[in-house]
């Protein structure tokens, strides 16, 4: 149990935020729920402020939809909804990359990339090898983040990418994605030590597609 007493303002709501986010994302919560400030406050033994501050946050993450008077709600996933979060990251992503392939990778930037990229272990089970690949899909896109100079494209990736992290908890992976991702990101690697911006950017792009395609066919099968 967190010992508020011990924390500001600001800690205890990174916290309530972290710890919420962790229950959407786990399932705790189901979509289109309804939360109130004061149920999660007692529920983390938080006091209001901090939690109304965790929830502003999850907001502008796109986890919840606060509604005024009435708390919040977790909010649904509908196709549209999610082939529109899809679509927003797709767009951040091209443009992230292609500022990174303006000016390119060195060797070591390089050999970090495939070292993360050939890090799966197929002879996994589905379930095991699908969390392996989040972490590695993680690791591979926050390094690339960390090559871009452009923060705001950074934050807004970051953002959407939180709120498909809950639906790829919940819609695994099947291996013939994850193969193909894998492959996908080699080719993302090869075209950013070339400085080619306009193939830099449709590799982007169809990686980001099939990514798209693939959940929507999962949350439609559901």
């Amino acid at each position: 149990m967190y010992n508020r007493s011990t924390g500001s303002i600001e800690t205890v709501a990174k916290y309530v935020t972290d710890r919420l986010r962790n229950d959407i994302i786990s399932g705790k919560f189901s979509f289109g729920e309804r939360i109130r400030i004061k149920q999660i406050a007692e529920k983390y033994n938080v006091s209001a402020m901090p939690t109304r501050e965790a929830f502003n946050r999850l907001q502008g993450e796109n986890l919840i939809e606060i509604e005024q008077y009435k708390g919040a709600i977790i909010r649904p996933m509908t196709a549209k909804s999610i082939s529109d979060v899809y679509d927003v990251r797709r767009a951040v992503e091209i443009l992230i990359t292609s500022r990174i392939a303006e000016r390119g990778i060195s060797d070591q930037e390089e050999a970090k990339l495939n070292e993360i990229n050939n890090s799966l272990d197929f002879s996994l089970s589905i379930a095991d090898l699908n969390i392996q690949f989040s972490e590695m899909n993680d690791d591979f896109h926050d390094y690339l983040l960390g090559l871009c100079d452009n923060q705001h494209a950074v934050e807004v990736y970051v953002s959407f990418s939180r709120l498909l992290m809950l639906l790829k908890k919940r819609y695994p992976l099947k291996v013939e994605r994850i193969k193909s991702s894998q492959l996908e990101h080699q080719e993302i690697i090869e075209i950013l030590k070339t400085n080619d911006v306009e193939g830099a950017e449709e590799i982007i792009k169809r990686h980001a597609n099939n990514a798209k395609e693939h959940m929507l066919t999962n949350f439609s099968q559901k």
